[in-house]
């Protein structure tokens, strides 16, 4: 084992990055703010924070309020270089984010797929970064984020399968989108990115709540898990879609009877409507439609979404019931019918827990639809920003 050899070098190097990510995580900090977070010496801090303005990677952004005495200074990250995308490969469309390094949106872009094969997809996606890339004229665009549906291997770049999309296996993305613009790139696993999104924007202010569930509930259904405050998901495990909560049930895509997906997600609950009806297929008929229809008092549709809150109830009082969950949180476009179906979610919740101290917090999230390509973009400037040299 080789031991490595502590220099004064490596000390600044490793005192830059403490100082930076101080400021990167709480935003706007005076040089005591920053020695009370990272608990360098005073003289170090001032080195640091003058160092880091010499570079230009920060900025002072204002002075403290009142009268008395010395203003102090806040610093910030200098927004105006280092700049990340972040995309949402998604196959209702692709969108698109352009950000500084502290999460600040500089421009927005949403594709939509045409058609579900492997060179329309590659074709929009190319088109949404180069979109960004150019509005982004003085080339500060550093780092490329994308949150993938699917199964993804992360470790080595690869979307292994993405649902729907014809032609598409084993997708090398990462090396394709780096041979394309000559940009570092990563993928994430879509539901993590939103998680990312969350506890920068959202759970920052709570550090009691460390132990967090995340779905997504679009036209598929994604898990996102955050225990003892670690990221712990990956593409291979995180498929609750497709997990068993009615041995009867109907035959999800997957082959087998009875998944979650065919009760809690848009897909799923359009298939059922027209299993259950009879109905011709009306391509006015989406998501929004059978909600409205059940407000209105349709009864197959009233039954869809109370079979929607027996069994996703179900399926987080699985999760509860063998991991330390203290929050669920519900993102995506069905949770703004969440009147049809939330109440009685969590009783069912509630009812299949064998034992809390306490009751679980079932939470909607506030994020807009763009949360995960923000949530892709946050976690490569962490990335970036632990990857700097400070020469």
């Amino acid at each position: 084992m080789t031991k490595k050899i502590i220099t004064t070098a490596s000390i600044r190097q490793n005192n830059l990055h403490t100082v930076i990510l101080a400021i990167h995580k709480y935003g706007p900090m005076s040089k005591r703010d920053i020695q009370a977070k990272t608990m360098l010496s005073w003289g170090s801090v001032c080195t640091m924070v003058d160092e880091l303005e010499r570079l230009g990677l920060i900025v002072p952004s204002g002075k403290s309020t009142g009268s008395v005495g010395r203003r102090a200074v806040y610093y910030a990250l200098n927004t105006k270089i280092n700049h990340i995308i972040g995309v949402d490969l998604n196959i209702m469309g692709i969108t698109a984010v352009l950000t500084d390094l502290r999460y600040g949106i500089l421009k927005q872009t949403f594709h939509p797929l045409t058609m579900l094969t492997y060179n329309n997809v590659i074709e929009t996606l190319f088109t949404a970064i180069s979109e960004l890339i150019d509005f982004d004229e003085k080339g500060n665009v550093i780092g490329i984020g994308i949150a993938v549906q699917g199964i993804v291997d992360t470790e080595h770049g690869i979307s292994v399968y993405l649902p729907q999309v014809s032609e598409w296996e084993n997708v090398r993305l990462t090396e394709l989108i780096e041979k394309k613009f000559d940009i570092k790139t990563f993928i994430m696993h879509d539901p993590d990115c939103i998680m990312v999104a969350e506890k920068m924007l959202e759970f920052q202010k709570e550090p009691d709540i460390n132990n967090i569930a995340l779905l997504r509930l679009d036209k598929g259904i994604g898990l996102s898990l955050a225990i003892d405050g670690v990221i712990s998901t990956n593409g291979y495990i995180s498929e609750l879609g497709h997990i068993c909560v009615n041995s009867d049930g109907p035959i999800c895509r997957c082959g087998n009877r009875g998944c979650l997906k065919m009760y809690a997600s848009v897909d799923g609950i359009l298939r059922r409507y027209y299993e259950l009806s009879g109905s011709p297929y009306d391509p006015n008929i989406d998501f929004k439609a059978l909600a409205l229809m059940a407000v209105e008092g349709n009864e197959i549709c009233v039954s869809l979404f109370k079979d929607m809150s027996k069994y996703l109830g179900i399926a987080l009082s699985t999760l509860a019931n063998i991991l330390p969950i203290d929050t669920f949180v519900l993102y995506g476009a069905m949770i703004q019918f969440k009147d049809l179906f939330g109440n009685e979610m969590v009783e069912h919740l509630q009812k299949h827990i064998f034992y809390k101290s306490s009751p679980i917090n079932v939470r909607y999230s506030a994020l807009d639809l763009n949360a995960p390509a923000l949530g892709a973009a946050l976690a490569v400037s962490d990335i970036v920003i632990n990857s700097m040299n400070f020469e």
